[in-house]
């Protein structure tokens, strides 16, 4: 079994960037929550981090299905300030859960 974390919703500001996320942590082979694994609200720095690091970040759309892979990006605004975005321009981070 490998825990995966999962993007299930997002918050985006003003300039659409995604500044939190809510994000849980599934089974790989069950694709079920693990314990104590269920979306939790965090900032979107946790999911930069993993992308940089070349973790696996899985998203889950509204509707149950498996989403976009995602990519770091930069800000609209800010020097330097990394966001996420989808890698598939149909299913961008908009058509997310928001929050």
């Amino acid at each position: 079994m490998a825990v995966i974390p999962v993007v299930v919703a997002v918050r985006r500001n003003e300039h659409g960037d995604v500044t939190d996320v809510r994000m849980g942590y599934a089974d790989s082979e069950t694709n079920a929550w693990t314990p104590g694994g269920e979306p939790v609200e965090a900032t979107v720095l946790r999911v930069v981090d993993a992308l940089m690091a070349r973790d696996l970040v899985c998203t889950r759309m509204p509707d149950g299905t498996s989403g976009p892979g995602l990519r770091v990006v930069l800000a609209k605004v800010g020097r330097g300030v990394e966001t996420i975005e989808t890698d598939d321009q149909d299913r961008p981070v908009a058509n997310f859960e928001q929050f």
